[in-house]
């Protein structure tokens, strides 16, 4: 076997993982001219935080943070970027980068990473019908986000759930 080159970034400085990451994700390349490729990574964290950073021409920079949790106990289980949407024309329809996050809250969060204050919206898991964040709480195996997945055309989100369900969603674009 050969053994692997050491890494050629790290990037604890910049997103500051205070806790365990969950999961990395990229987000679909948003530009390239010539050899400069730019795109984001995130990481979905046990501290209910999802980190966010710009990665440009191999330097990453603007690093920013979404809180998924409403409590300290919440943690941010996955995170996935929302594939482009393209046109007709093959260019690219959305002109902002979204992301999805879940947790032990049993919500999945929509973001949009220019405005990483406050999700677009907000989805429940505990009862799919009931949007407006009341929940009714099962104590075991709760429906708490396991896993996130996109549709290729970006138009159903996925959602496998601790209780065994699998939930299909259709967020606004």
């Amino acid at each position: 076997y050969k053994t692997s080159p050491p890494p050629t970034t790290n990037l604890s400085s910049i997103l500051n993982n205070n806790d365990e990451v969950n999961q990395i994700t990229f987000s679909p390349l948003l530009s390239s001219s010539g050899n400069k490729k730019t795109r984001y990574i995130a990481t979905a964290n046990d501290d209910g935080q999802v980190k966010l950073a710009f990665m440009g021409d191999e330097t990453t920079t603007k690093s920013r943070t979404m809180q998924h949790g409403d409590d300290e106990m919440t943690m941010t289980t996955c995170a996935v970027f929302r594939p482009p949407s393209f046109g007709e024309n093959g260019k690219t329809q959305q002109s902002n980068v979204e992301l999805a996050s879940g947790g032990t809250d049993c919500f999945i969060k929509l973001w949009d990473v220019s405005r990483p204050g406050k999700p677009i919206s907000s989805y429940s898991t505990q009862n799919p019908n009931n949007n407006n964040n009341t929940t009714t709480n099962q104590m075991c195996n709760p429906p708490i986000i396991h896993s996130l997945s996109w549709s290729p055309s970006g138009n159903i989100l996925s959602a496998g759930l601790g209780n065994g369900q699998i939930h299909l969603l259709s967020p606004n674009k």
